[in-house]
């Protein structure tokens, strides 16, 4: 049975927003389920919406202007911690977010974005503090703003528009 109880609140929470700083949603539409805190690029395959998004699977698709944003948290959707296949999906475009970083990192640097499988990790879209044998590109419009350890969070800011 639990005697005591925090009255305060974590510092960051996967996805959450910080509105200490202007903030710019967009809407896309995900053609694979995405993860919260996961950076997506356009697709642009023929016949499918303007606003189309996948999980980068090229270097040059985290550079601008294939980024299309990061997916929060969103406390008014059901369940899960995905969204769902072509479900229109929020994503931050200029901000501040909470993710989860797949490696160590260190604030005032530019995250290093997966777009392939690694000896560090294979969740396509996830934030880390190096290249990993070239399976992640580094992303100039975002920056950590704290440090972490591995698989903690850490607060990025990303600047798309």
């Amino acid at each position: 049975m639990q005697t005591s109880y925090s009255y305060m609140a974590p510092e960051g929470l996967l996805g959450l927003m910080t509105e200490d700083f202007t903030r710019y949603v967009d809407t896309v539409i995900p053609q694979t389920a995405v993860k919260i805190g996961k950076m997506l690029t356009a697709d642009v395959t023929v016949g499918l919406v303007r606003n189309a998004a996948k999980l980068p699977a090229t270097a040059a698709e985290i550079t601008k202007p294939a980024a299309m944003g990061i997916t929060p948290w969103d406390q008014s959707r059901e369940g899960g911690s995905d969204w769902p296949i072509k479900r229109p999906t929020p994503v931050l475009r200029r901000g501040r977010i909470w993710v989860t970083a797949e490696s160590a990192v260190t604030r005032w640097t530019h995250p290093f974005i997966r777009h392939a499988s690694g000896a560090g990790g294979t969740e396509l879209g996830s934030f880390r503090g190096d290249a990993d044998t070239a399976t992640a590109t580094s992303c100039p419009f975002c920056i950590f703003l704290t440090d972490a350890a591995q698989g903690a969070l850490v607060l990025v800011e990303i600047s798309l528009v």
